[in-house]
């Protein structure tokens, strides 16, 4: 049975709001985006500095994994203690070029949760115990991944794509992780966690006392260095036309990637195409 195709219809009503921009006492951006109408917020720390700028792609994800265990004067179990009796919850995820933390609370609790979120930002501990299980951990993920032809497939086109030099063509080795230590975060983190890389973004139903404390809390952070750019995630080899295969054996299934260069994010047409792949 055929359905008739939908008539298109132009896209009317799309309203984006631009936030409000403050600067914090340190020269930290602070955007703010007030469109809540419950008494609940949520702060993002965006961090220069993601999985293209370290020695492999796997210290940052480390990093982000345990910074949460630990600070200078907060074991992991009481900064989950602190967040969970406040009724908030933080998760940290890396990007090639970020590494964000993004804190929810209520809005009554803001000023107590986000003493924590410093923290967390600016003194983690990394302790042996927990980055040795949380290396054990992203290991155990690697070999299991390492059996998905779709992995294979993707770590193919990567190292194709950027070249087996770059960090997203290296394929990725148990090894890499096993090297990695408490000091290489430590590194990491000295080098992009101050305020010179750090934007924050504080959106739901804002008032100005949030304002006042995230500008006490985050711009007391004092001010050291120049902002730094992440690494650029350019291939180091040019494109070239080509098909190529990769035989798991044992597989039930099969894997297709297809791509094709197209526009830098700093293209005007970058956010319609992106609009576009969504569509399709």
């Amino acid at each position: 049975m055929k359905y008739p195709i939908p008539t298109p219809h132009k896209i009317t009503g799309l309203q984006l709001y631009q936030p409000e921009i403050v600067m914090l006492d340190n020269d930290i951006r602070l955007q703010i985006i007030n469109l809540g109408i419950q008494d609940v917020s949520r702060i993002d720390i965006v961090i220069e500095g993601g999985s293209c700028d370290g020695k492999n792609i796997f210290i940052s994800s480390l990093l982000a994994k345990t910074l949460q265990e630990g600070t200078a004067t907060m074991t992991s179990a009481e900064i989950a203690e602190k967040l969970d009796y406040y009724g908030s919850w933080l998760s940290i995820r890396v990007s090639f070029h970020n590494t964000i933390l993004s804190l929810y609370t209520i809005n009554r609790h803001f000023d107590k949760v986000i003493e924590v979120l410093k923290e967390i930002l600016v003194s983690p501990s990394f302790p042996e115990k927990e980055l040795l299980n949380n290396k054990q951990t992203t290991i155990n993920s690697l070999r299991n991944n390492n059996e998905k032809v779709g992995t294979l497939a993707r770590y193919r086109f990567l190292s194709l794509f950027f070249g087996e030099t770059h960090n997203w063509g290296r394929y990725p080795e148990a090894k890499d992780i096993e090297d990695i230590s408490s000091e290489d975060l430590l590194q990491f983190h000295r080098r992009w966690f101050k305020p010179s890389n750090i934007k924050i973004i504080l959106s739901g139903k804002v008032d100005s006392s949030m304002i006042v404390a995230t500008n006490k809390i985050f711009g007391s952070i004092p001010q050291c260095g120049k902002p730094q750019d992440s690494n650029n995630d350019h291939p180091l080899v040019p494109f070239r036309h080509l098909t190529s295969f990769v035989n798991k054996t044992g597989a039930l299934q099969s894997a297709i990637i297809m791509a094709q260069p197209t526009i830098c994010r700093n293209h005007p047409d970058y956010i319609p195409l992106r609009i576009l792949i969504t569509a399709l």
